[in-house]
């Protein structure tokens, strides 16, 4: 593998812009993939609040450019050693979903395997190199924990088949995929203008939904599972908006602070969001909801100024 392998805000886009790199040989930033009128949504959904799903922004973009998401299936193990073989011998890197439980970088002691792809880079005596794409680390997996790690229910979703892995394939020319993809890109100006289509009344209704909703913990503390849920979604939230101001700079866009700030008033949300799950009053819940109203306020009046710079660039040299 020559290709640098590359993180991201969300494993499965990451997954998706590393195997069309390293196995088709064809460009692809998760900028470009994410980029779209939902990029900065926030939506409540399972009691959580969380991006828009990636699977449904991956497809959206596959499909656009002439490729798909394909999982095929083995009978058991032994079949996906095989498979993994061939697949490092012949295409390159593998994604592969497994269960946190029983991550080497950041295991939870409970069940996690809902949609979480690294990739297996080698074949190393004992095990796999591996590469976790949320943490941008390498690091080696054994055999035997692999299997126990991909061994899980959701790699058993599609009609009790085990799919453990997940490729994305060209289905037209690799040559028009790669033109399409190439005309994703976006250069600074458009990124910044991009800002303008923020959902304001989307995003107060979904972060105020998903605080009252909260209240049930009054009654009780929520369990391990749901605190590192009701967290991490947080998390990759404020790592979306980290993504974008990379993107500005690696266009050439100088005035990142807007974005900079919102990283800041998003972390500081995140621990009221901790502290008032840890202290569960209704009081606690009801200033959690006046701290989010006044952020998604600020975040919509931040990109939008923004998308107002970007206008008057493009004023400028239209003269």
């Amino acid at each position: 593998m020559n290709m640098p392998l590359k993180g991201g805000f969300n494993c499965v886009i990451a997954t998706m812009c590393n195997y069309l790199e390293t196995v088709h040989g064809i460009p692809a930033d998760v900028g470009t993939v994410s980029f779209n009128r939902s990029y900065f949504k926030v939506i409540h959904a399972d009691g959580c609040l969380m991006t828009v799903s990636p699977e449904e922004v991956s497809l959206e973009f596959l499909r656009d450019v002439g490729a798909d998401f394909v999982y095929p299936s083995f009978a058991g193990l032994p079949d996906a050693w095989a498979y993994i073989d061939w697949h490092l011998a012949n295409r390159g890197v593998l994604p592969v979903s497994i269960n946190l439980r029983y991550d080497i970088l950041d295991p939870l002691p409970f069940d996690n395997d809902y949609w979480h792809f690294h990739l297996i880079v080698a074949r190393e005596p004992g095990g796999f190199r591996m590469f976790d794409q949320f943490e941008n680390e390498y690091y080696f997996m054994p055999e035997q924990q692999l299997g126990l790690a991909i061994d899980t229910p959701f790699n058993y979703r599609f009609d009790g088949k085990f799919t453990p892995f997940l490729l994305t394939d060209c289905m037209e020319a690799a040559a028009d995929v790669r033109r399409k993809v190439q005309g994703k890109r976006r250069g600074g100006a458009e990124l910044a203008a991009f800002a303008a289509d923020y959902p304001l009344e989307d995003n107060l209704q979904a972060g105020v939904s998903f605080i009252r909703g909260l209240h049930r913990y009054t009654a009780g503390r929520p369990s391990e599972t749901d605190m590192y849920r009701l967290m991490n979604y947080h998390h990759v939230i404020i790592k979306c908006r980290d993504m974008f101001q990379t993107a500005l700079e690696q266009a050439g866009w100088t005035d990142v602070q807007p974005v900079r700030q919102l990283r800041e008033q998003w972390e500081t949300y995140r621990h009221l969001l901790g502290m008032a799950l840890a202290r569960r009053t209704a009081e606690e819940f009801d200033r959690l909801e006046t701290a989010y109203t006044q952020l998604i306020t600020n975040e919509n009046a931040l990109l939008r100024s923004l998308s107002a710079r970007s206008a008057a660039l493009e004023g400028e040299g239209a003269r």
